[in-house]
């Protein structure tokens, strides 16, 4: 059976078993990648005949190390390439269109995590006077979140999470649903605060606080902080 075809059923399979569109594109990336590799080198892309030793050679190769722009990857994206491979030819082994699977010595390669990096003082100033000049709900939503975090230092996926219903300001807590190690937590907030947080929780007796994307609030943040 040809890679592509083979690589179409697994596609099927990935829906079937409910992961998301994200995913199933990512593997049909990257498999179609090893094929196209195959291809160039006029090697069979019938997947009963693609062997350990030229997986080992395709994720050796510039192909699978570089960017579009010739930029080396990073060491998490040859690992999610690795990955999908590894699941690829695991389903072709078990699906019976091969009799062995050719990516069982595919390892991923050890990647430590990036330390986390705070803001200085001088991208919050710039990120809290740019907030400042919106107007409208959704300038105050942003605004209000930033604020929170800088001075709580609460994680993202803890902020987005909060609901209305979280908030006491009686007791000054926030009771946090999402955190590090996913266990129930709560904070308390500084005066200051609790007193952007009356304003704007007024009235909300329920629903998410601040209902945004990850992606909106990095792209939000990205301008005003030097990476």
């Amino acid at each position: 059976m040809d890679i592509t075809e083979a690589l179409s059923r697994y596609l099927t399979q990935l829906r079937a078993d409910g992961r998301s569109e994200h995913t199933a594109g990512q593997y049909c990336r990257h498999v179609t990648l090893l094929a196209a590799w195959l291809g160039e080198g006029k090697n069979s892309t019938d997947v009963e005949k693609v062997s350990h030793e030229q997986l080992a050679a395709f994720l050796a190769s510039p192909r699978a190390r570089t960017r579009s722009d010739g930029k080396t990857k990073k060491a998490t994206s040859t690992n999610a390439l690795r990955t999908s491979l590894r699941t690829f030819f695991k389903y072709c082994r078990d699906g019976g269109y091969t009799r062995s699977n050719p990516a069982r010595l595919v390892r991923r390669a050890p990647c430590g995590t990036p330390p986390i990096r705070a803001l200085s003082e001088e991208e919050q100033g710039r990120l809290l006077i740019a907030l400042a000049e919106g107007k409208g709900p959704a300038a105050e939503r942003d605004r209000m979140f930033f604020v929170l975090m800088l001075g709580s230092g609460i994680r993202v996926g803890s902020a987005l999470a909060l609901e209305a219903s979280d908030v006491d300001l009686e007791r000054g807590e926030l009771q946090l649903r999402t955190t590090k190690g996913n266990v129930p937590t709560s904070v308390p907030p500084s005066r200051a605060i609790c007193d952007h947080l009356r304003g704007y929780v007024a009235g909300r007796a329920n629903g998410l606080l601040f209902p945004l994307s990850s992606r909106h609030a990095q792209r939000r943040l990205e301008p005003h902080a030097q990476w």
